[in-house]
């Protein structure tokens, strides 16, 4: 026997099934976006160290707290560069 109360709890259901489907597919763009961020960076570094702004045995770090600390430094080093010229 399906109960009002049954038929509540199943469209309850759907209704969750619908807004996790929906998050889940969110959660999906975001993490896509974020490793082609991250690799996007990554090739930053790289040229970074062709020209010479980090050391050429410079390792090129996986996870993005690292990877944008690291350009983070390149700047901060140029700035001061720039800051020591220019006062010159």
């Amino acid at each position: 026997m399906v109960t009002s109360q049954i038929l509540l709890a199943r469209l309850e259901l759907d209704r969750l099934g619908r807004i996790l489907r929906r998050r889940e597919a969110e959660l999906r763009a975001v993490v896509s976006s974020t490793a082609t961020w991250q690799r996007e960076a990554q090739a930053w570094l790289r040229q970074a160290i062709e020209y010479g702004l980090l050391p050429a045995g410079q390792r090129i770090p996986e996870e993005w707290p690292q990877i944008v600390d690291l350009l983070r430094s390149i700047v901060r080093a140029k700035r001061s560069t720039l800051n020591q010229v220019s006062k010159a």
